[in-house]
């Protein structure tokens, strides 16, 4: 498998008091290293203790009054990525319990942090709405949802899947295949990773090779008749 190298720094706003850096920091390092997370999809990611340009993401855990200022009134309550700045803000009030996710805050933590980091990779939302209308849901009910889903809104919004707080299994659901694709000022390149939803990968080798098949057969043929011809006019003499 092909892995991508995934910058990153993370940093706690100055005016918070109820974490302390170092944990921040090492639940951050802790679940991006996790062999359950975005790593399975050939992903690494590599701490820095300084950034020296906004190519490095940077993680920063701010009060619920600043990540609505930085997040927009639409996503007030949420955390978010900033792909102009590409900074993820992680909101305070959600850090420390207030969401609507029924996932122990540990647990809860961890899916904040890989669903961010899943906006940085450049992936969406499955949809806007609740799960009531996705079809991998409906066709696994009670099985662990994307992590790409807003399970901040609760288990309402997730069902009839349930919260979960890693990427799902490429041979499962593969996050990085059925997921939308974000437009991001600071791209990250996709990981060569196989398994669930269509191969495109494969679907476009299949057609490469079936075109140079029909472009060899279109100069082949014209090849053969000239050689028969000859052959049969020299076999005349």
């Amino acid at each position: 498998m092909k892995t991508v190298d995934v910058l990153y720094t993370c940093e706690i706003d100055p005016e918070i008091t109820s974490e302390s850096p170092d944990s921040f920091r090492e639940k951050i390092q802790s679940t991006l290293s996790d062999s359950r997370g975005w790593v399975k999809y050939g992903y690494n990611f590599v701490y820095v203790q300084s950034r020296p340009d906004k190519s490095v993401l940077k993680i920063i855990l701010v009060s619920g009054d600043k990540a609505k200022n930085k997040c927009g009134s639409r996503l007030g309550g949420f955390s978010c990525y900033s792909p102009d700045e590409n900074n993820i803000y992680m909101n305070l009030n959600n850090w420390m319990g207030g969401s609507a996710s029924t996932l122990p805050l540990d647990r809860y933590r961890t899916y904040a942090i890989n669903h961010e980091v899943g906006h940085r990779l450049g992936l969406g939302h499955p949809s806007e709405t609740d799960c009531s209308n996705s079809e991998f849901c409906n066709a696994n009910k009670g099985a662990p949802g994307s992590v790409m889903i807003q399970m901040t809104r609760g288990p309402d919004w997730v069902r009839p899947c349930v919260e979960n707080e890693w990427p799902l299994d490429p041979s499962v659901y593969n996050e990085l295949k059925e997921n939308p694709r974000l437009s991001n000022t600071y791209t990250v390149s996709f990981p060569s990773v196989t398994g669930g939803g269509n191969n495109y990968d494969v679907n476009i080798v299949v057609a490469l090779l079936i075109l140079m098949i029909v472009l060899l057969m279109a100069i082949i043929d014209p090849i053969v008749s000239f050689v028969k011809e000859t052959i049969a006019k020299q076999s005349k003499k």
